[in-house]
């Protein structure tokens, strides 16, 4: 199940919430001093490990 990180307005508390992505937000309230929350959006990392993805490589490792 994916994770989401929220953000306290007031004193930047964070709150993490594990839920289905069909699942609605549980807690829109900062469970430590009861401020709005707001959702952190972060980019996700790719890690390309495969041979051949790069131009760079040496073309005679794949036979051309």
């Amino acid at each position: 199940m994916p994770s989401y990180d929220y953000q306290c307005q007031e004193n930047e508390h964070i709150y993490t919430e594990t839920r289905s992505i069909t699942e609605e937000q549980k807690v829109t309230k900062c469970p430590e001093c009861g401020a709005d929350l707001k959702r952190i959006f972060e980019a996700t990392p790719t890690v390309f490990r495969v041979p051949g993805f790069y131009a760079n490589e040496r073309k005679r490792e794949f036979g051309v």
